[in-house]
């Protein structure tokens, strides 16, 4: 939409719904509301307002108030229509911020937001019983006007049971470029969002987003993607962001120093509430830049740097939920005040006073980039509060190949469906890099022992599994071993021990043989329990390690954690209903192939993005590729 034609549209608009929208805004603000932050804004509002069907599409700077546009708009449609707004929000951490906006009490902060008519489910919030309680029983009864959720929450047969009787009036999914990044990898139930819109009207909103990418997600989520749809498109350039030249380093040393330099320069200058945000791409994995190692390293130089030491936290993915909620409080509260994080941190979350954003690898895509630095700047007043920084090295395209390809993400999956329904896949594909077979199963032993399995007791002696091809072509391959049995469970769980035990298998041989025997001792031991609960007991590194990925499982939707000791140390967890038949696992990782080449291409734009020299040029290069 032109601005000619957007200032047209206003004119028909203005004089329908300003008034109730200055209202519900004021409403949502706490009588702080002034004025609308632009004309896209303002616009997006009456369109959320308007009695129509035709599919909206918002596409709005980081920090230019998209949340506003659902959170007044609900309050709209529920007073006027007593229909129901449902956000569809893709990270934990976004949900509890847009939600509480604070660090204080957050379980009397969602008990408050019940009374306006906000609920809020996810895995995080499962652990305030007392919200929980009161907020299953107004969602079953349809007293509220706001429900955020991720889109695995519609695999509860329980939550779908009651969602269907409500009179869903708007369905907004927020980040909606998460429907083609994830809905292709491992979040695969973004792709089945289609099925409950029902007559909703679609409302999709992104910081950023080309013809292509909307093109692509509406015919993912509506059946008719030919009808007429609504775009607002706003300028990207947030001017108060000063993005400077990249910085190239030639060793994990140097990168270090260099963040330790960047960061003292910027607390030399900033005040004691301004906040940093360090972006890294492995959370305690890689190399000694990931989120630990930095953390410790910078921990170590806190007096030099000019902070205490409790004033430099980490966020990632493999803490649970609990640990990121409390993080993300102390930083919003500026108790942390220098963060390193993977990108499990942030899309769409909005934190005041954050100066400074480094990053310590490139990301893989200019979309992510966008997205990270515009954490920062949300308190700006005048232009270039914000400064940014990205340090590369030659060598992040083979470091960084496994992001682009996204395998961690079959990681993640393949423990799930090994602990979901006791089958183990495992992946064969040609890299065409190393010109060699690689395997999911990292090495040759490993495979050859599991590959025995079947004939060590002799032809007359029941298989201890089932094998079949998922998917058998010339460059990928994936097999389904299928070890469900409940008495060959057991059985392979010793097999795999008494074989650790006497043959000391050593280094990546020893750790696959460990993740098969430790995600199907709980596979056996969830079904062997009628309730479906199994525990993980203790805080030893093994226990924490399995923690760390269930916490991950729990973002997902995929596991619910049941409970919890006052103490941390046994958790309790029950698996939600895994569907995914063959042709649905085929489908997974097809999509995962055909990302990782889509991402090796979006790679050379983050690689050509690397060599301008001032924040103007950066700016003008994002506005033309996003």
């Amino acid at each position: 939409m032109t601005e000619k034609e957007l200032d047209k549209e206003l004119e028909r608009l203005r004089p329908l719904y300003k008034s109730d929208a200055e209202k519900a805004s004021n409403d949502v603000l706490e009588n702080k509301f002034k004025s609308f932050r632009s004309l896209q804004q303002e616009a997006l509002l009456y369109y959320f307002m308007e009695d129509d069907a035709k599919p909206l599409v918002g596409i709005l700077p980081t920090n230019s108030g998209k949340s506003l546009i659902y959170q007044a708009g609900a309050k709209y449609i529920d007073k006027k229509y007593g229909g129901k707004t449902v956000v569809i929000s893709p990270l934990i951490s976004l949900m509890i911020d847009q939600v509480t906006k604070s660090e204080k009490d957050i379980e009397k902060l969602l008990i408050e937001q019940l009374k306006n008519g906000i609920i809020c489910f996810n895995s995080s919030v499962r652990q305030y019983e007392k919200y929980w309680y009161k907020a299953e029983k107004l969602f079953e009864t349809g007293k509220f006007s706001l429900l955020y959720v991720s889109p695995e929450r519609f695999r509860s047969k329980f939550f779908l049971q009651s969602y269907k009787k409500q009179n869903i009036m708007r369905f907004v999914i927020d980040e909606m470029h998460c429907v083609e990044l994830w809905g292709q990898s491992f979040r695969y139930e973004y792709k089945n969002l289609k099925n409950v819109i029902y007559k909703a009207k679609l409302v999709l909103l992104t910081a950023s987003a080309g013809k292509k990418l909307i093109d692509d997600t509406l015919a993912s989520i509506i059946d008719n993607d030919k009808s007429p749809v609504t775009i607002i498109k706003g300028d990207i350039v947030r001017k108060e962001i000063n993005i400077l030249p990249a910085k190239e380093v030639d060793s994990d040393e140097d990168r270090l120093k260099k963040i330790k330099l960047q960061v003292k320069k910027w607390i030399s200058k900033f005040n004691q509430k301004d906040k940093i945000l360090i972006f890294t791409a492995f959370a305690n994995e890689g190399n000694n830049c990931n989120c630990v190692c930095i953390c410790d390293y910078l921990q170590k130089a806190a007096k030099e740097i000019g902070v205490n030491e409790n004033e430099i936290a980490i966020y990632n993915g493999t803490m649970n939920s609990e640990d990121r909620t409390a993080v993300q409080s102390k930083f919003a509260n500026s108790k942390v005040r220098i963060l390193v994080c993977t990108k499990a941190f942030g899309m769409g979350v909005d934190i005041k006073n954050i100066r400074g954003v480094l990053h310590v690898y490139p990301p893989v895509t200019i979309e992510e980039y966008y997205q990270e630095i515009g954490r920062g700047g949300r308190s700006a007043k005048t232009e270039k509060e914000c400064e940014t920084l990205l340090l590369w090295r030659n060598s992040d395209d083979k470091m960084l190949n496994f992001l682009k390809r996204t395998p961690w993400a079959f990681r993640l999956y393949y423990k799930y469906i090994l602990l979901s329904t006791g089958v183990l896949l495992v992946e064969e594909y040609y890299d065409t890099e190393k010109e060699e077979v690689s395997c999911s199963i990292k090495t040759q032993k490993a495979m050859q022992f599991i590959e025995e399995l079947n004939c060590r007791d002799g032809r007359n002696k029941p298989k201890y599994y089932t094998k079949a091809d998922i998917i058998n072509k010339k460059y990928r391959k994936v097999f389904r071993y299928d070890m469900s049995n409940l008495k060959t469970t057991e059985r392979i769980i010793r097999k795999i021990e008494d074989y650790i035990d006497t043959k000391n298998p050593k280094g990546d041989t020893r750790k696959d043989l460990n993740r098969i025997a430790r995600w199907l001792m709980l596979y056996y031991e969830q079904r062997k329990n009628t309730t479906g609960i199994f525990k993980i007991q203790g805080n030893t590194v093994k226990a924490n390690s399995i923690k760390s990925d269930l916490s991950l499982m729990e973002e997902q939707g995929w596991i619910l954690r049941a409970s919890a000791d006052s103490k941390g140390s046994i958790a309790k967890y029950r698996v939600l209903e895994n569907d995914l038949d063959n042709e649905q696992v085929e489908q997974f990782f097809m999509s995962i192939h055909s990302l990782g080449e889509k991402r090796d291409e979006a790679w050379k734009k983050v690689q050509k993005m690397l060599k301008y020299s001032s924040s103007d040029e950066i700016w003008i290069y994002l506005k033309k590729n996003l």
